[in-house]
């Protein structure tokens, strides 16, 4: 792999990464909100 190639790698991987923790961050808080109406 060339060098161009693995940093545009890296870059789709960390963004790839940081998008799923920012949904389940945002689910599990969606989660929590509506149990929390439900009470």
């Amino acid at each position: 792999m060339s060098i161009q190639a693995k940093q545009k790698y890296s870059i789709i991987h960390s963004t790839l990464s940081l998008n799923i923790n920012a949904s389940v961050v945002l689910g599990c808080h969606i989660y929590i909100q509506n149990s929390w109406f439900s009470f």
